[in-house]
């Protein structure tokens, strides 16, 4: 890791400013397919940490093209639902898929690999809006779910 600066900004403003550059190695243990996720805590002086997103990332072989992978409509009933959402999507499989639930913000609060699904369980998240992602090998369902 790079720390370009280390000057106090009330000593010499111009000076204080910087970045940081840092390059990380894979874990020898992760394959492709895994996903990891990652939040970074910054500090500034003293202060608090600002806290980033959760971010999620899949391992892949290469870059993928919009041709390769194919994004459909999730549809899920009841929709605004008080705890369960059951799939409507007849040609999701019982393959092994990876379900993630992001909140309205953005952040991801539940990721699972699962090799059959049916419905969702929302009854320990908060009343909102959800965005439910479903991965396969070769799709990508997406949806809203609204959780009263």
């Amino acid at each position: 890791m790079i720390i370009s600066c280390w000057v106090d900004s009330f000593k010499n403003e111009a000076l204080s400013h910087g970045f940081i550059k840092f390059s990380i190695a894979l874990d020898s243990s992760i394959a492709v397919g895994d996903i990891v996720q990652n939040q970074a805590f910054i500090y500034f002086d003293f202060n608090d940490a600002v806290i980033t997103n959760n971010v999620v990332s899949t391992i892949t072989t290469g870059s993928v093209s919009n041709s390769e992978i194919t994004t459909l409509q999730l549809m899920m009933s009841p929709n605004p639902t008080e705890n369960i959402v059951y799939l409507m999507n007849k040609d999701i499989s019982a393959e092994t898929v990876n379900v993630s639930i992001f909140n309205s913000i953005g952040k991801c609060i539940h990721n699972q690999k699962i090799s059959e699904i049916k419905s969702i369980d929302l009854s320990s998240y908060p009343s909102g809006i959800y965005l439910v992602s479903i991965k396969s090998k070769d799709k990508i369902y997406s949806g809203k779910v609204v959780k009263q």
